[in-house]
């Protein structure tokens, strides 16, 4: 590479469809932001980018053959936001994925990924965390999660766990989406401050935690629950919220749904 190179702030190479192996990076020190969105032959990453010590975004969406990223990616104490949605074969995410203290946004939608190293919890500045569409079972999540101390919003939507760790320590938590969890039958205790829940169509869905202390609710949709009768405390939530979608919830008690009419 050029001398001018080593002032590069951003690579944006999406949509390069021959592109089967990343550039090395060791030309371009100052590298800010890569873009490799879209790069569906890309399959390996140069180990190099472990040594950019000012990188913050990442951006590997639908990079369909990419399956791990180089060990010394993970060490990185300044990449914020890693974008893995898409990425079909991705599978490999090493144990040093706690070691990136920077990161804020880890978006892994639709991946091969089926089991989050222990070492998440430590990603102590983790504000968005996505994992939808990935298959986990109950054992693919650390029953310890509610450690993420500055997480704002989950997706796990389209999973296959039938239950989930405590969440009540998310303190930061405002959205939570369980969209087309079919196996999902109890969803533990929340967070006080959650603004912001989905769970559609979640057909196996029988117990909810009390909603009693729930203040800062605003949306609540648990649309197509067939099995669930209730949402215990819900009549206390709703001087705060702006939706309730209950629809195909067929089996409400009568009691619930006269107190929250009443309300």
């Amino acid at each position: 590479m050029q001398q001018s190179l080593r002032n590069l702030k951003t690579l944006d190479l999406r949509y390069s469809w021959s592109l089967e192996k990343s550039p090395n990076f060791s030309q371009v020190p100052n590298l800010e932001e890569l873009i490799l969105e879209n790069c569906e032959e890309l399959s390996e990453i140069d180990p190099s980018i472990g040594h950019l010590k000012r990188l913050s975004l990442v951006n590997l969406q639908s990079c369909y053959n990419l399956i791990s990223l180089p060990r010394d990616f993970y060490k990185s104490k300044s990449v914020e936001t890693l974008l893995l949605n898409w990425c079909t074969s991705f599978r490999e995410v090493h144990e040093d994925l706690g070691e990136m203290i920077s990161l804020r946004i880890l978006e892994a939608k639709h991946t091969a990924i089926r089991q989050l190293p222990p070492s998440i919890v430590g990603l102590k500045n983790l504000t968005c965390l996505n994992l939808s569409w990935c298959n986990l079972d109950d054992d693919a999540i650390p029953k310890d999660l509610g450690s993420l101390i500055s997480l704002q919003v989950l997706d796990l939507s389209e999973n296959n766990f039938h239950s989930l760790p405590n969440l009540s320590g998310f303190s930061k938590l405002k959205t939570l989406r369980l969209d087309k969890c079919f196996n999902l039958h109890k969803i533990p205790d929340l967070p006080a401050n959650l603004k912001f829940m989905y769970a559609y169509d979640c057909p196996a869905l029988e117990t909810m935690p009390s909603f009693s202390d729930m203040s800062n609710m605003r949306e609540l949709v648990l649309i197509c629950s067939p099995k669930l009768i209730e949402v215990p405390g819900l009549d206390k939530s709703l001087n705060s919220m702006t939706q309730i979608d209950m629809r195909m919830c067929t089996n409400l008690t009568a009691d619930f749904r006269k107190n929250i009419l009443q309300v």
